[in-house]
């Protein structure tokens, strides 16, 4: 096929056309680097690729790259609430898209996948809390999304959805969490991170009931007193190190908290991406991916239960450290199943189960229906995140 990749050199983006390369696909990147300011470690990723720099905020620009492709994969975006102001982000993610999808509708295209967020759910980054209903989060969740980013997702999803009822166009726009990429410069800071992080776990668990809550709840009361603050919304200076944020303990705790733990790996963001464009179905579907164990290897059902203690329902049954985020859709219409787990990258058995199956232990189940999945995971911090879209 001829796919037409935009934020091609991205971290996802790289990624993914390497990948599409592998398997015998015609790629054209785009982004808005000219060619001249590309480095050549990123040139090694795409080789065999074309690449033409251009702004999706220009639709005449952008329009003639799509004739003759049969596919898209739009990544190109601000990747955070903090990369600009409200009025940039909305134009380059809202109206960047839109000009992406009409594009492709001109040209005849009928297949546009899409690169959405864990945060079009709108709890990480809101600047208002909202309840979460039930475990594991799926797409049928309740949004509320309060923050231009997380707002921004939203609308893709919904930019998507108007262009299969007007024009045809079917896809899947992929909410991704944390995508965390092994070879990355601070991959191995992470790995270092994670063991401090399940050092402060476990001191934790330590504790008596009322111990470990009179910990936590203040850490809760903080974060959500911080929302109205706005602090993802800060500029980003691009030296954001693991440690931010994360000076105690306690602080160190609340790492992960607002994504549930979830994470995957650069190439099983690759892996859906390309499952989107090949997979036989119809339509416009959000749809959330992830790896198969939350990010601190540590049981699920223990972290629900000490970070969501409101939290009542399950749809289904959990097993050990399973993520609290279900790519059970994915599975159904694109056959997405991670292929690079990251439990063993640190260090962790890949089929440690840390725990047994967890549902109804004192806690009201929507609907049990058993099931073993397998999950790792890291989630929303202020790691550097050049190596996203």
């Amino acid at each position: 096929m001829k796919i037409l990749v935009t934020g091609g050199l991205g971290g996802i983006g790289r990624v993914t056309v390497a990948r599409l390369l592998r398997h015998g696909h015609e790629v054209l990147a785009l982004d808005r680097l000219p060619e001249a300011d590309v480095e050549q470690d990123v040139w090694d990723v795409v080789r065999g690729a074309e690449y033409s720099p251009v702004d999706i905020r220009d639709f005449e620009a952008l329009r003639p790259h799509f004739a003759g492709m049969d596919a898209v994969i739009h990544l190109a975006a601000l990747p955070d609430p903090n990369r600009g102001t409200e009025v940039e982000i909305f134009h380059i993610n809202c109206t960047g898209s839109f000009n992406v999808y009409r594009a492709a509708a001109d040209a005849g295209i009928r297949r546009v996948v899409s690169a959405s967020s864990i945060n079009a759910l709108g709890y990480g980054y809101s600047v208002r809390s909202f309840p979460i209903r039930y475990f594991p989060i799926d797409e049928a969740h309740p949004t509320f999304t309060s923050d231009p980013y997380s707002f921004s997702k939203q609308m893709l999803e919904e930019t998507a959805a108007y262009f299969w009822r007007r024009e045809r166009i079917s896809g899947v726009c992929l909410r991704f969490p944390f995508v965390f990429h092994t070879i990355a410069p601070w991959a191995d800071q992470a790995r270092v991170f994670r063991g401090r992080w399940r050092r402060a776990f476990e001191e934790l668990t330590t504790l008596s009931e009322n111990g470990r809550r009179a910990r936590i709840d203040p850490l809760i009361a903080k974060f959500e007193a911080q929302r109205w603050e706005r602090v993802a919304e800060r500029p980003w200076s691009g030296d954001e190190s693991l440690d931010q944020g994360a000076s105690s303990p306690d602080e160190m705790l609340m790492f992960g908290r607002s994504d549930f733990w979830t994470i995957i790996s650069g190439e099983d963001a690759a892996l859906a991406l390309e499952k989107g464009v090949l997979a036989i179905y119809e339509g416009s579907h959000p749809l959330f991916v992830c790896d198969r164990d939350n990010s601190v290897g540590v049981p699920s059902g223990q972290l629900a239960e000490l970070y969501f203690p409101e939290v009542t329902m399950w749809k289904r049954s959990i097993e050990g450290t399973e993520a609290l985020l279900s790519y059970d859709r994915a599975r159904e219409l694109i056959g997405y199943e991670p292929e690079r787990p990251l439990l063993a990258w640190f260090g962790q058995e890949q089929r440690t189960r840390a725990g047994p199956a967890y549902l109804n232990q004192g806690k009201e189940s929507v609907h049990e229906t058993p099931r073993s999945i397998q999950t790792y995971c890291l989630s929303g911090s202020s790691l550097s995140r050049s190596w996203l879209q």
